[in-house]
């Protein structure tokens, strides 16, 4: 890797995301890669998780030459992987990003622009891309009309939101249920990988959206600013249905393998000073003798019911429907969405 790469061609963001038969190769570590990157993007790493840290570590405590030296060393090692998965995309127009558009990106957009046509680095790389996302979804229109449905833990909202149109599963986006075992099972996105993914869905043209009631946070990520205002102004849907049936959909959803059970093992002494000692042991006591249904039904009537209480209490609720069969509660939202 050298310094020169003058002659390589560019191409900004703006017009990288509207091309045809476009391929993005994200050429970062695959570490940076899973925490956020350009959607239907493929990575293509010039360096390994591990040789970014030596990299960088050399970069700092011997000298800028013997890091870009080293690297190139690596990526040299790279090269014939990397023409064969280039293969993978005849035809396509391809466009090489790293994180500022710098040498990573540059010296594998000059390698390949030798032997292939409609090669491209991304002018800026990633952060042009990071800035984009953060703009936008500042400046988002959203439809006039936004349907908020809100109910007790296991009324099935998420499965509702599927069989809906015009809907987006923020908890999907997410990968966390928003609560205390909300990432049970599941693999939290970041703040990033997120943000990305939800503005995909919010620049899809809706007449209406429809999403689930949620708190500012879902876990650790916050929802942009704007999208929450506007769910704190929409037209709220309240479900309802007796605590069994919940406790049951709470059953399917937390308990499906071996793996879950020692994921809410884990959780458990966080619960120990939200409900009262009787109960906890109570529950940790279900728990261990695997009568997972009636840790379930506790866990609602002792923990999420009287958490959610109050909020719900004091919802300016728009439709109410008390029913435990999914398809009967669609048949009535839809009904209730066509008198918008």
């Amino acid at each position: 890797m050298n310094n020169d790469y003058s002659d390589i061609k560019q191409v900004e963001l703006e017009e990288a995301l509207i091309l045809k038969n476009v391929v993005f190769l994200d050429v970062r570590s695959p570490k940076e890669y899973v925490e956020d990157h350009i959607p239907q993007a493929v990575n293509l790493p010039v360096l390994g998780d591990i040789e970014r840290h030596l990299v960088g570590y050399t970069y700092k405590q011997v000298s800028k030459e013997k890091a870009l030296e080293d690297a190139k060393k690596f990526f040299e090692k790279k090269l014939g992987d990397i023409e064969n998965k280039i293969k993978e995309f005849e035809g396509k127009t391809i466009i090489f990003y790293c994180f500022r558009g710098g040498l990573r990106s540059a010296a594998i957009t000059e390698h390949v622009s030798k032997i292939r046509k409609k090669v491209y680095q991304l002018r800026g790389g990633y952060k042009s891309y990071r800035e984009s996302v953060r703009k936008e979804l500042e400046n988002i229109s959203l439809p006039k009309n936004v349907f908020v449905l809100n109910g007790y833990t296991g009324t099935g909202k998420t499965a509702l939101l599927k069989k809906l149109e015009n809907s987006v599963d923020l908890e999907g986006l997410a990968q966390h249920r928003s609560s205390m075992f909300g990432g049970v099972g599941l693999k939290p996105r970041s703040q990033k990988m997120f943000e990305s993914l939800l503005l995909v869905e919010l620049k899809q043209k809706r007449p209406y959206l429809v999403l689930e009631g949620e708190s500012r946070k879902i876990g650790n990520l916050m929802i942009p600013e704007k999208l929450f205002l506007s769910m704190q102004k929409g037209i709220n849907i309240l479900i309802s249905m007796r605590i069994t049936k919940r406790a049951e959909r709470l059953l399917k959803e937390y308990f499906k393998k071996e793996d879950d059970i020692e994921e809410i093992k884990d959780i458990m002494p966080k619960l120990k000073s939200k409900i009262s000692n009787a109960k906890y042991e109570e529950c940790l006591s279900l728990i261990n003798k695997k009568e997972y249904l009636g840790f379930c039904k506790e866990l609602l009537g002792e923990y999420y019911d009287p958490l959610y209480e109050h909020s719900i209490k004091s919802l300016a609720v728009e439709k109410k429907i008390n029913c435990s069969d999914l398809n009967k509660i669609v048949f009535e939202i839809e009904s209730f969405l066509k008198t918008y």
